[in-house]
């Protein structure tokens, strides 16, 4: 499994994505803070079995994912203390599905719209994984 750390330029916090796959695992760090700025994910360490053109890839669209999705995350501040683990099957046009949810309720129907309506998603390399599982944990 590899981790991805992302810093906001904006505050120290740190946000909690993970992504799975068939085969692949991967995971990136991306604690909700609500921030308007996009994270910047710092190098993970690659997953299993991929070499590290593929794993710098995967990484940076992991990252484009990510920054779509939480340009749809707003008011992050009324889900402090709460979780929710999002999954979501990619789909043709390189938009997410919702599969299922599981953690608040409240935070869980935000977090499902953000990933379900999130626009301009990058196109996927071609060993990324088809299913993402987001993890949302807003903080102070």
């Amino acid at each position: 499994m590899a981790w991805v750390t992302a810093n906001l330029n904006c505050q120290v916090r740190k946000r909690l994505i993970m992504l799975r796959c068939t085969g692949i695992m991967a995971a990136t760090m991306l604690l909700l803070a609500g921030c308007s700025h996009h994270p910047e994910a710092s190098e993970a360490q690659c997953a299993s079995g991929l070499p590290q053109a593929q794993c710098q890839d995967v990484n940076r669209y992991i990252r484009e994912v990510n920054a779509s999705v939480m340009r749809n995350f707003h008011n992050a501040k009324n889900y402090v203390g709460q979780r929710c683990l999002v999954t979501a099957q990619r789909r043709p046009d390189g938009r997410y599905n919702v599969m299922r949810t599981e953690g608040n309720e409240s935070l869980c129907l935000k977090a499902w719209q953000s990933v379900s309506s999130a626009r301009d998603m990058p196109l996927p390399p071609p060993h990324a994984p088809q299913q993402l599982v987001f993890a949302f944990a807003p903080v102070r």
